[in-house]
């Protein structure tokens, strides 16, 4: 779903349609947040089986932590429709900002977590920096959807590097 979503954000682009852009960033995570709910809707009907299946009945115990792990999802897919919309107006080095935080606070996370709670404690630890992740990407993708809605015609500024 990502590739064809940053084509089309690409098209749009160079054609600096706007409204067209605008469209496909909300049609898409309309869809990612549809996919999110029907993968943790499934997850937890099915994670007792799913967890027998993959892992075997020994590691059945586990399968509220699987279950657990999959909240995770709506936050990693929302922060990669953020990227791949902050990446499509070519704002590249904006990452290099933000991503050290995002380790750090997993680096954080972790270290008072997963002692705390062994392996659930290591599923919080990824969620939590899942919704950081979230968080900071999001924050950026509103600044820079905000700039491209009220700045010049060809927004893409951080370098020469095309685009896609």
């Amino acid at each position: 779903v990502g590739h064809p979503f940053l084509v089309r954000l690409k098209t749009s682009l160079q054609n600096n349609d706007k409204r067209s852009f605008n469209i496909e960033v909300r049609n898409t995570l309309l869809l990612f947040l549809g996919a999110s709910a029907l993968v943790i809707i499934g997850f937890i009907l099915f994670g007792d089986l799913i967890m027998r299946i993959f892992w075997g009945r020994e590691n059945a115990y586990l399968s509220t932590e699987l279950k657990l792990s999959m909240t995770g999802i709506i936050p990693l897919f929302l922060s990669s429709i953020f990227i791949y919309v902050i990446n499509s107006l070519k704002y590249f080095r904006i990452h290099l900002m933000y991503y050290p935080v995002i380790l750090i606070s997993e680096l954080i996370f972790g270290f008072f977590i997963i002692p705390a709670y062994g392996i659930r404690g290591g599923v919080m630890t990824v969620v939590f920096t899942q919704v950081i992740r979230m968080m900071l990407s999001g924050a950026v993708f509103f600044i820079v959807l905000r700039r491209f809605s009220n700045g010049p015609d060809s927004i893409m500024v951080d370098d020469d590097t095309p685009a896609v």
